[in-house]
């Protein structure tokens, strides 16, 4: 290897899977400081997204110190089951983790009360800094009026990068047992972002937190922009959309043809309809977002339907309920009408999410470099 010229040397070693490349810093000085420096993790990280993506199979929350989870290779080969966080992490505050994101090697997991950002190649972990500012209305009494809390989160990068968790929480109040929605009314709407960089959150100006009072879907993360589906009365259902870089909303309506369904009767149309229309952003030359339509056909992965899931390394994911257990069914477009069907059997019993997974040198302590 002396006789090797040092660039050669650093672009084999960034085709190695993460575990050989710590094993190597024994080695010498230079390649115990190479693992850290941002241009070689991020070619690590360029050729591990394009040749080894994986699935994590998220089963739900636990009680244990474990995730619950099963990890899927593009060959849908079973890989393990459960990740075991690391032992010092756990205290009294710390149980029941889920997992809100994935994002370039780093899972994003949320605690009853906490935050952490882990990176299972490397075994770093880093708690995040409380904040605890968006829950106060919590703290106030509204007499015989009663609370609901509506939170979500979303987990992505920009192109620096810098990984953010976006916190927003609608709060409402109503009477006490109703179930009329329309007698309850928003106190107020506040959100948060985590920056990687500076390790901290800052609280979103007013005007650029104006989220309408809605029910929102888990997101979705693309291009550096994080997406909900809102669901409102008395609004015409809509996608919210967070600019990670801008860190601010906007609100997109989706379109008439959906007015008179609700989200899940859309989804489960998938079940019973040979196409359904799926909806995304693109930009025009002039960079401007617009809508395409697109038909998709539906994936004849089941027999008895299945939920659609989304896409990950360019095959569709359906998921189908068992009472033995859930199965993942994989259908690649590109093989005929319906698509070559793949099924993964036997990972567990109920499936919370799915999540797409590189390995990667990422460190989990932005601030700190």
């Amino acid at each position: 290897m002396k006789s090797l010229p040092e660039d050669i040397v650093i672009d084999i070693l960034t085709w190695l899977p993460v575990k050989s490349i710590l094993r190597f810093r024994s080695v010498s000085k230079p390649w115990s400081n190479l693992p850290t420096t941002p241009h070689f993790i991020a070619a690590h990280l360029r050729l591990s997204s394009a040749g080894n993506p994986l699935l994590i199979v998220h089963h739900g929350r636990t009680l244990g110190r474990n995730l619950r989870v099963s990890v899927i290779d593009s060959t849908f080969r079973t890989l393990h089951r459960d990740f075991p966080l690391p032992a010092t992490v756990f205290d009294s505050r710390l149980h029941s983790p889920s997992i809100l994101g994935s994002c370039n090697g780093l899972l994003c997991i949320k605690f009853t009360a906490n935050f952490m950002l882990w990176n299972p190649a490397t075994k770093q972990f880093a708690l995040l800094p409380n904040f605890n500012n968006l829950t106060s209305p919590l703290t106030r009494s509204h007499g015989p009026k009663a609370q609901f809390i509506c939170e979500r989160f979303g987990f992505g990068s920009t192109p620096e990068p810098d990984y953010k968790l976006v916190r927003f929480v609608s709060v409402f109040h109503g009477k006490q047992g109703s179930a009329d929605e329309s007698v309850w009314r928003s106190l107020e709407v506040k959100a948060a972002v985590f920056s990687w960089k500076t390790w901290s959150w800052r609280p979103l100006a007013r005007d650029n937190s104006r989220i309408p009072l809605a029910y929102y879907s888990n997101p979705v993360a693309a291009n550096g922009n994080l997406y909900w589906i809102g669901e409102s009365r008395g609004r015409r259902d809509f996608v919210l959309e967070f600019d990670l870089a801008r860190e601010s909303f906007r609100t997109i309506d989706l379109p008439e043809s959906f007015e008179r369904f609700r989200i899940e009767t859309r989804i489960n149309r998938v079940r019973e309809s040979d196409a359904f229309e799926a909806m995304v952003m693109s930009e025009n030359g002039r960079g401007v977002k617009g809508m395409l339509w697109e038909s998709l056909r539906r994936c004849g992965c089941f027999d008895g339907g299945g939920d659609y899931r989304g896409y990950w390394n360019g095959v569709r994911v359906v998921l189908q309920r068992r009472v033995n257990g859930d199965v993942l069914g994989f259908c690649d477009p590109a093989d005929g009408e319906d698509g070559a069907v793949y099924c993964v059997d036997g990972i567990g019993d109920r499936v919370y999410g799915v999540c797409g997974f590189v390995e990667s040198l990422v460190s989990v302590r932005g601030g700190d470099e």
